[in-house]
């Protein structure tokens, strides 16, 4: 029985985290059509949501912009805290990888529209 249970909860969690997965890849995918250029999407202990661009100049998108977009577009942005929107410089030589950031602007969700 404790097998039983320990393997319902297993994929329990599984599913969970699957329906996780494909709200921030549609996420992503929606950031990439409106923005033309592809956003690295990550979520921190489930409240916290930080969108980062590549290779794009600092500031080309405006960040409170792109932080109500993504409320408006990510499934469980009820679940939110804050949004915070980064720039990455990042350069490959080889298996060498270097990444230069900008500091990130961060948004309370419900301080957004």
């Amino acid at each position: 029985m404790r097998l039983l249970k320990g393997l319902l909860l297993g994929a329990v969690i599984l599913a969970i985290g699957c329906a996780v997965f494909k709200d921030l890849y549609a996420l992503s995918s929606a950031l990439e059509q409106r923005y033309h250029t592809p956003a690295k999407v990550t979520l921190n202990n489930g409240s916290h949501l930080r969108i980062t661009f590549e290779n794009v100049p600092a500031g080309m998108f405006d960040p409170e912009s792109v932080a109500t977009f993504a409320k408006a577009h990510y499934p469980r942005a009820d679940s939110l805290e804050d949004i915070t929107i980064a720039y990455a410089q990042v350069t490959r030589t080889g298996p060498v990888t270097v990444t230069r950031t900008d500091p990130p602007s961060t948004f309370l969700v419900r301080n957004l529209p």
